[in-house]
């Protein structure tokens, strides 16, 4: 059964992500991680036709009280790998975690399985547990699988959820007298690029007029869509000669100016773009990439440039900074470039303008 990442944050706490127990996100503190590439339908010729697949596994320590029907688990042991700074140095280094342990209600309703996680700051178990199937009604343990709902233990109603836009998860538990065993399937998909209704497209049409917001966007804004704007929208001093998914081609101040994607993947937590802007002939492009899944290849002082850095405790209470996302954007030089091009442009509509 397939769950949608709506529906996964509530399963995510459920199962002690927000402890720090398992890993959830960016994270991969688990035992074992693989990481394949699959096929996905996609007409959009400058969306990338590949999704990303990723299975990890973790298991946790386990006390169980019937009477009371709770997990107690544990993380004690788990290890997680980082790029860790060292100086002026990174290295890529498998780090023992901190130790923490929480506590899971569950109760059967037939043959599914519902888990509430204990939620410290309020001191109360959560309202909205996860439903598992799987194992047989009245025996904790055995082998439980996550599906797309969730149970209101307040309203006593069942909520579920089959949207698939953002991606896939299918987890699956399997649960022994002292471990919690974890199999975590995670399939990210490439969303389509709709580039009339893209953020960038506004952004670039308010540089032009010097209008609201008239300041050249990045390719980072392909990945946001504008809440002003549907497919048919137009632009005060604008002719529009082509306008598809990837692009368009318009006339503004006795220019043309041609905008083209060449590049989209937008993968959960890992996007990369380039666009070009053609006026007249002559062209620049901006490459932006964002990575918070940091790999080993990425983990090398040559790239400090591009990094940011988060702070975390490892179980020895030691202090330790790592790189918590991988950017790059050329975007200087492509304003550099663009700027000659577009001033005309701007002075010839007039930069008092707005729409």
């Amino acid at each position: 059964m397939k769950t949608s990442f709506k529906i996964y944050t509530v399963l995510c706490a459920a199962v002690a992500c927000t402890i720090s127990l398992t890993s959830c996100g960016s994270d991969s503190g688990s035992n074992a991680t693989d990481n394949t590439t699959i096929s996905s339908s996609n007409s959009n010729k400058a969306s990338n036709n590949e999704s990303r697949q990723k299975i990890t596994y973790d298991t946790l320590a386990l006390s169980i009280d019937k009477e009371a029907k709770v997990l107690n688990v544990s993380n004690d042991g788990a290890e997680e790998e980082y790029c860790v700074a060292e100086g002026d140095n990174f290295k890529w280094k498998t780090i023992k975690k901190k130790t923490n342990s929480g506590k899971i209600k569950y109760e059967f309703t037939g043959d599914t399985l519902i888990l509430y996680e204990w939620l410290q700051e309020s001191k109360a178990y959560q309202q909205h547990g996860a439903m598992l199937v799987g194992g047989k009604g009245g025996n904790i343990y055995g082998t439980w699988t996550i599906i797309p709902c969730t149970y209101d233990s307040e309203e006593e109603e069942t909520y579920c959820d089959e949207d698939e836009e953002e991606g896939l998860i299918q987890s699956s538990f399997t649960i022994s007298e002292d471990k919690f065993a974890r199999k975590l399937a995670g399939i990210y998909l490439n969303k389509s690029l709709n580039y009339p209704t893209s953020n960038f497209r506004r952004l670039f049409n308010h540089y032009l007029s010097k209008g609201p917001g008239g300041d050249l966007p990045t390719a980072n804004e392909l990945f946001h869509e504008s809440v002003y704007d549907d497919e048919n929208s137009t632009f005060d001093g604008i002719t529009i000669k082509e306008l598809s998914a990837s692009g368009e081609t318009f006339i503004s101040g006795g220019k043309t100016i041609i905008v083209n994607v060449l590049n989209f993947e937008d993968n959960f937590q890992n996007w990369k773009a380039s666009v070009t802007i053609s006026v007249d002939g002559k062209t620049c492009q901006n490459d932006y990439e964002s990575y918070y899944d940091m790999t080993e290849s990425l983990c090398d002082a040559k790239y400090s440039e591009n990094y940011s850095l988060g702070t975390k405790t490892d179980k020895d209470g030691n202090e330790f900074k790592y790189v918590s996302q991988f950017r790059k954007n050329n975007h200087k030089e492509f304003l550099e470039c663009l700027e000659p091009l577009t001033d005309p442009i701007i002075e010839s509509i007039g930069k008092d303008k707005s729409y």
